[in-house]
């Protein structure tokens, strides 16, 4: 992990939104990141996760959750 880390490891953006290029918004790519490496380093704990999804929702998730069903009826 800490090579990934080092190297600067990006994961490839799942491109399935309607707006913003169909990327996530920047600002939730980096919660995400530094939710999850923040995990697998074990500076917090694995319950964490649910304070991130709580964070994410509150930052536009939801919304883009919603776009998503929306988009793709009976999925």
């Amino acid at each position: 992990m800490g090579l990934l880390i080092d190297g600067g490891y990006q994961s490839q953006a799942q491109k399935y939104l309607d707006d913003a290029d169909g990327e996530l918004p920047k600002s939730l790519q980096q919660l995400e990141k530094d939710s999850f490496i923040q995990i697998i380093m074990g500076v917090k704990p694995v319950s964490y996760f649910d304070t991130f999804v709580k964070e994410w929702y509150e930052q536009g998730g939801e919304e883009l959750t919603e776009q998503i069903r929306r988009s793709n009826p009976g999925e």
